[in-house]
């Protein structure tokens, strides 16, 4: 980051640039600060004390902005604070944070270890450190998290709202709920509930409502910002993985409930009573949808309340036109996806169908970690924005950009982009199967989904119009060759028979259990492949849910059941050419992953479920004239065609060999491009 030279500061002599640093201190105006400093520094380049002075005025700015949600752009101060002054250790601590926000654990770590060595007796690095340590899942790192927290806990300097998120992480539910009460909550609103988002992204749904009922009570239910979407949390928080199927039954029966009491008690005149800002109402109910049921009705009745939080909440946004103006259509793609991940992966290659079109798509890019996959796909837009800052600015950048077309791709994962799609901010708006479920939501004209992914009944699942592209509905990135691997290079035995499970961890739905539980008892010399989640209690629970589940079917869990680390794209493409079958789990199926494994030649077994989220491996199947002999009616025909697929290698060769042969199918995106261009030239003739 270079800064452009103030053209009112330039002509200043040092002395008046020095009191123009004072004068803007004094008002607390950082940018300001910034802007004169860095004229200085440019005039004297070798001053190191400037150098140090700008760089906390950039660490400051940066730390603003994180505390303001705008993380792309206090991601760049900071950088810049740690370019003027690597040794800045506050700028350094901030940098660990930001990577930690961006669930970039590993690097994180290792900015945490640099900073003990400067700070070794900071007790709040070692805590964070440690939970890093934690949530990569490095051995013994939960025992020395325990001891961290113990030893830091009568420390003044722990801020006690940070030691309840670490007790959150360790599981200790009652600790955390107990030490979140005990703090000064009032004043530090927009960190209390952080604690609580912690224990729902473990499993305790239930202490996860209390603690964000202690951090909806510190803001009156809503009267400060952000003690609404606290009041939310309260009532509609759900886990990422279930101890059993009737633990996850309860919370889909609390979850209904807590949304009729939001319906009941937040009527219109209860939201004026709250501060207006759209961050109260930052809340995605994304892990509804891994329960595996119809949430057609749930999601709508969230999306109909929304629509009258909106109304009291943001009703200084002007309308937006009805009809569309002249000239070349407007579309947008609205997402904080658009980098190297399973989003950019799928959704992408939307941005250079749409210009091959010629209609000349701009990208709204929310706080998105910019790499150079995103470069790649906006090398191909008509222009682009980076949205940050309040929900509120971003909503009239993107109003003010006067779309025709809204496009969401991924609506329900990110909560302010769910914010956004839940206003009007063009004449047609449209979202996609990012979060393969429907949107619920009024303000969304139309779902698009893929045609070979769809059930027959598929359009009575969604709220809004079903529109189906060809095939697999998109272009996927291809990874390229796999490199070559050995099972050495796991520490995997030559002689098992290797069943890839490589799932997130909310899809392990409590009945893919005993699915695979029978493989391996059906199959001695079977191994089933899984990976160590972030969290401890995910990983625990996944564990104890899956051993139980190996010994009552009679197989060996200590044997059968191995437990990688998290693997870069690159080993686990490698990975899957030594495998012999990848399992695909039910309600919800692989995604990236399917793609992966059949890239690498490797078979997929899967059940087709009721929706679409539970099919995709099924679709990509399907295109690739490969469903016959992968999907199976039923669990137990998976458990058997698995276990052949893995024991028969002149099977598995002959299908790899079909895989390999049908693979350009997943990357020939053209039908579905097109497909999406007509879709969206049809919402311009609405």
């Amino acid at each position: 980051m270079s800064e452009a030279p103030d053209p009112t500061l330039t002509g200043l002599d040092d002395a008046a640039l020095v009191a123009q640093v004072n004068t803007a201190m004094g008002a607390d105006d950082l940018e300001r600060v910034i802007a004169a400093l860095s004229v200085l520094q440019a005039r004297h380049a070798g001053n190191s004390a400037l150098r140090q002075r700008l760089a906390i005025a950039h660490n400051n700015r940066g730390s603003r902005l994180a505390k303001a949600g705008s993380l792309r752009a206090a991601e760049i101060h900071v950088q810049r604070a740690l370019d003027l002054d690597p040794g800045n250790t506050d700028a350094l601590y901030n940098r660990a944070r930001l990577l930690c926000g961006g669930r970039n654990w590993r690097e994180a770590l290792d900015v945490f270890a640099h900073l003990l060595s400067l700070r070794p007796d900071d007790p709040e690095v070692a805590l964070d450190s440690a939970e890093t340590a934690a949530l990569i899942g490095i051995d013994g790192a939960s025992e020395r998290l325990a001891a961290c927290v113990e030893r830091v806990a009568g420390d003044p300097r722990i801020d006690p709202i940070r030691l309840a998120a670490a007790l959150a992480t360790l599981g200790l539910s009652d600790a955390c709920c107990e030490t979140l009460a005990g703090s000064a909550g009032a004043a530090a609103l927009r960190v209390v509930a952080e604690p609580a988002d912690r224990l729902r992204e473990g499993c305790d749904w239930q202490a996860a409502r209390r603690a964000y009922a202690i951090a909806a009570a510190f803001g009156g239910d809503g009267q400060r910002t952000p003690a609404l979407r606290a009041a939310l949390g309260a009532r509609l928080a759900l886990p990422m993985v279930y101890a059993s199927a009737d633990a996850m039954h309860g919370a889909r029966a609390a979850f209904a409930s807590g949304l009729q009491d939001i319906e009941t008690t937040f009527d219109r005149a209860r939201l004026r009573q709250c501060e207006p800002a759209l961050e109260q109402l930052a809340w995605t109910n994304q892990m509804l949808a891994y329960q595996g049921g119809d949430d057609r009705q749930l999601a709508s009745r969230y999306g109909d309340w929304m629509q009258s939080a909106l109304a009291v909440m943001a009703p200084q946004l002007r309308p937006v036109r009805e009809v569309r103006r002249a000239g070349a259509p407007r579309i947008g793609l609205v997402s904080s996806g658009f980098y190297r991940s399973v989003l950019g992966n799928y959704f992408g290659g939307w941005i250079g169908g749409l210009a091959d079109a010629g209609l000349a798509p701009s990208v709204f890019l929310i706080d998105t970690p910019a790499d150079a996959s995103t470069a790649a796909m906006l090398a191909r837009a008509a222009a682009c924005a980076y949205l940050s800052g309040s929900i509120e600015s971003m909503a009239e950048a993107i109003r003010d950009a006067d779309m025709d077309v809204l496009i969401y791709p991924d609506v329900g994962i990110d909560a302010r982009a769910t914010v956004l799609a839940s206003m009007r901010l063009a004449p047609r708006q449209l979202a996609g199967w990012g979060h393969p479920v429907s949107t619920g939501l009024p303000s969304i004209d139309g779902f698009i989904s893929c045609a070979s992914m769809e059930p027959a009944d598929g359009a009575s699942h969604y709220r809004e119009a079903l529109h189906l592209l060809p095939g697999i509905g998109t272009a996927f990135f291809d990874p390229g060759e796999p490199a070559a691997m050995t099972r050495a290079d796991f520490d995997l035995p030559s002689d098992a028979h290797l069943y890839l499970v490589p799932h997130v961890a909310p899809k392990l739905h409590p009945d893919c259990d005993r699915v695979f539980a029978q493989i391996a008892a059906n199959d001695p010399r079977a191994i089933l492949v899984t990976f160590r989640f972030d969290r401890p209690v995910v990983r625990d629970t996944i564990a104890l849910r899956l051993h139980a589940a190996l010994r009552e079917a009679g197989a060996d869990p200590q044997r059968q059941l191995r437990v990688l680390p998290y693997l870069p794209r690159p080993r686990f493409l490698g990975l899957c050419t030594i495998a012999d079958v990848m399992l695909d789990t039910l309600h919800w199926s692989g995604g990236a992953n399917t793609v992966d494994a059949l890239r690498c030649s490797l078979p997929v077994v899967t059940c087709p479920g009721a929706f679409m989220r539970g099919r995709q491996t099924f679709g990509m199947l399907r295109s690739m004239q490969l469903d016959a002999e992968l999907a199976c009616p039923d669990p137990q025909a998976l458990v058997a065609r698995a276990v052949a697929v893995a024991s028969d290698r002149d099977l598995r060769a002959e299908l790899s060999r079909r895989i390999d042969a049908a693979v350009p199918i997943l990357f020939d995106g053209s039908a579905a491009l097109q497909g999406l261009a007509e879709v969206v030239r049809a919402q311009l003739e609405t």
